[in-house]
């Protein structure tokens, strides 16, 4: 059985959770969400325009099978924010792509036999509590928060978010949007 090709990718915000980083020293991954006006269809495609413009990000690292190795297949990310929306797509590789793997259906579904992608989203810059985001290429949702530095993960907290994926000719692509007002941030700050 064919378990984890793509791996549980971590896009690092905000220099969440120091632990997954490789032992050697390197920068963490940062991307520039870019501001969007344009309409963004929320169906795996990665095929709306803003999409083109957005700043990506490749080269990630395992979390599992084999943590803090380089990803086995390429994968880049590509985030986008509206007035109402955090967006991320997700553009997954993989050398033999009609074995993706994606059962799994149900809301909360632990998604590690699929092939999946997870967003962390550390909104208060404490790395030590975040949000969590998994999909894979069928939609599957699962969610939480992450507390007390990775002690605690509350599977009870469902944010409201959508997401799709799709099947391609070089692996899957998937789309996830966030509701800005379903998450919380540090007193004072903007969301936008």
């Amino acid at each position: 059985m064919r378990k984890m090709r793509v791996g549980r990718l971590l896009l690092l915000f905000c220099l969440l959770f120091p632990s997954f980083l490789p032992a050697q020293p390197e920068e963490p991954k940062r991307v520039t969400a870019l501001r969007t006006e344009e309409k963004i269809t929320v169906d795996g495609r990665l095929d709306d325009p803003a999409w083109e413009k957005a700043e990506e990000i490749s080269n990630f690292i395992q979390f599992q099978p084999e943590r803090g190795k380089p990803a086995a297949f390429r994968t880049s990310t590509k985030v986008l924010y509206d007035r109402d929306y955090l967006y991320v797509g997700f553009s997954c590789q993989d050398k033999e792509p009609e074995k993706v793997i994606a059962r799994l259906t149900k809301r909360d579904a632990d998604l590690e036999e699929d092939d999946s992608v997870s967003i962390y989203l550390d909104t208060f810059h404490d790395q030590r509590n975040s949000y969590y985001f998994a999909t894979n290429i069928l939609g599957t949702q699962c969610d939480g928060r992450i507390v007390e530095n990775g002690l605690t993960t509350d599977l009870t907290w469902d944010g409201i978010w959508k997401s799709a994926g799709c099947r391609t000719e070089f692996g899957w692509t998937a789309e996830v949007a966030v509701e800005l007002g379903s998450l919380k941030f540090k007193p004072g700050e903007e969301k936008t």
